[in-house]
């Protein structure tokens, strides 16, 4: 018997199934999840990390959702306050200093926002590529290769 240098798991001697075909320890780890299925999700939800949750890394779907959430919430509503405050014509009554921390506060929020934003694209596409690679690992470990629907 032997062992992986990785990892310690007990590697199992395969003998193949006849001279034509051969099957290999790397045949049969790979992931049950459908490599096409995962470039769907990373194209069209990638951002929101749909593609992750399908792939069963929750963690890393659960953060990429949050931050797009956040993200996403923070732009809207400070456009909100803004138009507001552009609407009441708040700016030409308020003193200089409050109109200055105002917008030195609301940009420093919105950058970020943004900064999140593209956080979880940039990301999002990163994985895909990975996927369409074939470089992609499922929440277990196997690497995504399939791309048959079982």
């Amino acid at each position: 018997m032997s062992y992986c240098p990785n990892c310690g798991k007990e590697i199992k001697n395969i003998q193949p199934v006849s001279n034509n075909e051969k099957t290999t320890e790397q045949d049969t780890n790979v992931s049950p999840k459908n490599r096409l299925l995962a470039m769907l999700l990373g194209i069209f939800c990638g951002s929101v990390g749909v593609h992750n949750f399908y792939l069963g890394r929750k963690k890393e779907g659960l953060v990429q959702a949050i931050l797009y959430g956040v993200a996403l919430n923070l732009i809207c509503a400070f456009y909100i306050i803004f138009f507001v405050f552009v609407v009441k014509n708040t700016f030409t009554t308020a003193s200089s200093a409050s109109v200055f921390t105002f917008l030195a506060v609301f940009y420093i929020l919105l950058f970020s926002a943004i900064g999140m934003l593209y956080y979880c694209i940039i990301s999002s596409l990163v994985q895909w590529i990975k996927i369409a690679r074939g470089l992609a690992y499922d929440g277990n470990g196997l690497p995504v290769k399939n791309w048959n629907f079982k």
